[in-house]
C-alpha cells in the first residue's frame, strides 16, 4: 500500500500482517495502519507495531520517482 504521509512523504508497505498475514488498511480517521483480525496497529511512518499481537514491523517498500511516476523497486524486510 502506498500512503502519502503529512509534510508530504510517501512511504509503501506489505499490506501483510506480520502476526498471521491478514489484510492491513490505512484509517486515515485515526492515522494508524490497522490490521482487523487481532487489533494489530502499526504506525503509519515506520511500519512499526504500536499495539497489538504483531511482533514486527511491516516490510517497506523501496520506491524511487522518476519525473511524476513513482515505483516500486525492492522490499526492506
Amino acid at each position: 500500500m502506498l500512503l502519502y504521509l503529512p509534510g508530504g512523504t510517501l512511504v509503501a508497505y506489505s499490506q501483510r500482517c506480520t502476526h498471521l498475514s491478514c489484510a492491513v488498511y490505512y484509517q486515515a480517521d485515526r492515522r494508524r495502519l490497522y490490521c482487523p483480525c487481532h487489533d494489530g496497529v502499526f504506525d503509519p511512518a515506520t511500519g512499526e507495531p504500536v499495539a497489538g499481537p504483531p511482533p514486527r514491523r511491516l516490510p517497506r517498500i523501496k520506491l524511487r520517482r522518476r519525473g511524476d511516476a513513482i515505483y516500486a523497486v525492492g522490499v526492506e524486510v
